[in-house]
């Protein structure tokens, strides 16, 4: 490294926002050697030559910077999770500056962080060789009883959440058309599909199964079924969706029930509380998976340059997957059975499409933004969220009498 000009380094890093493997891996190319020119070798370097990816904004900016992130994220935000955020945004800022601005602009929620308990880590060796590899599906139903089940698709190599749904039932049609069709479309077909053994996912496995020919490498298994305490990569996001998303907003429709403001036993209730609440949890759902697939995971990097830098899932013609429709009638075709489209509750506006769209437009004349709602809810005011919910409730049962 001594014979590496500076000054060309120090370009690569605050112009070309390149990181140091990136840098590395340029070096070897150049000059055609590859001893010292590790991705240690040139963080070493710019330390000593006090080269930084710094993000323009001074203290006074950060702080201002992290007060309005506080403002739609909430509490539970520490400083990985907070870089993930700024960096989707385009602003690049130190995890050490991003936890000082943290503990000076909002101590209460920094000391709440710092006595939660920590999560249990994988005590098994993992291993996933590249992007593509392997594909985890996990479910979550931590608020299913309202109406509001997730399901994600994990990248095993990047640990890059590559698909995302929310659904008032977990299903295999809706699984299939809005989880991992979506992610083979836009990625391309994985050697091997993991989930655990519950029945939604027959129809994913069954389509990955006409898949697999197309795959990266043949050889393996085209999927595999686990016990779901086996499934940790497609686990570990939940621990960031339950603690940013799940659980504020479970806490304000618990408080609704208690107070008797709606009562959940009801079909149309179901189905009104079903509705508002998934449009106001796909806010900060997004929220924690564009930080997370920018953040930087310990020991790996960051899930979207993993991405890029070794991304060997195969490209697929869209001709090639089947919809929907075409998937469940070749499942059916060969002797077995699906349940159909799920839904929890019933719309007593169902079929009527002038009603439906007059509650719609009732509903955001009072609220137009499911994001300020989540925003409110995250940081402790319950009053939108819980007016929303009974505003839809009202609306819809003032129009079906």
């Amino acid at each position: 490294m001594e014979k590496i000009d500076p000054e060309w380094i120090r370009e690569q890093v605050v112009i070309g926002r390149k990181t140091h493997r990136e840098i590395s891996e340029a070096l070897k190319v150049r000059l055609g050697i590859n001893r010292g020119l590790s991705e240690r070798s040139v963080r070493r370097f710019c330390e000593n030559y006090g080269i930084h990816y710094r993000s323009g904004l001074d203290s006074t900016a950060l702080a201002s910077a992290t007060v309005g992130a506080i403002q739609k994220v909430g509490p539970t935000w520490g400083r990985k999770m907070l870089k993930g955020y700024f960096r989707k945004q385009g602003v690049n800022i130190c995890s050490k500056r991003i936890g000082a601005s943290l503990a000076s602009v909002a101590p209460v929620y920094h000391q709440q962080r710092l006595t939660r308990t920590e999560r249990a880590t994988n005590p098994l060796p993992y291993y996933a060789q590249y992007f593509g590899h392997k594909i985890h599906m996990d479910q979550n139903e931590k608020i299913a009883m309202y109406g509001v089940t997730h399901v994600c698709a994990t990248d095993g190599y990047s640990g890059r959440v590559v698909s995302h749904a929310l659904m008032p039932v977990k299903n295999n049609l809706l699984i299939y058309e809005h989880v991992f069709r979506p992610a083979v479309l836009l990625h391309g077909v994985w050697d091997q599909v993991r989930v655990d053994m519950g029945a939604e996912f027959y129809l994913t496995l069954f389509v990955q199964d006409i898949l697999s020919p197309h795959r990266q490498n043949t050889s393996r298994a085209p999927y595999v079924q686990t016990n779901s305490k086996q499934n940790h990569t497609a686990e570990r996001i939940w621990v960031e969706m339950n603690a940013r998303v799940n659980y504020p907003v479970k806490r304000i429709l618990n408080a609704l029930v208690n107070d008797e403001n709606i009562n959940i036993d009801d079909e149309a209730t179901k189905f009104c509380v079903s509705w508002v609440t998934s449009r106001v949890c796909q806010v900060g759902s997004q929220q924690v998976i564009d930080a997370w697939n920018n953040h930087p995971i310990p020991g790996k990097g960051v899930p979207d340059e993993l991405m890029k830098t070794n991304k060997q899932s195969v490209p697929i013609p869209e001709s090639y997957v089947p919809s929907t429709e075409q998937a469940v009638q070749m499942y059916e075709q060969r002797g077995r059975s699906l349940t159909q489209w799920s839904k929890l509750g019933n719309d007593p506006l169902e079929g009527n499409v002038d009603l439906m769209s007059q509650r719609c437009y009732q509903f955001h004349e009072q609220f137009p933004s499911f994001n300020s709602i989540f925003h409110e809810a995250v940081n402790n005011n319950q009053t939108p969220f819980r007016n929303a919910v009974t505003t839809f409730c009202d609306i819809t049962y003032q129009l079906a009498s």
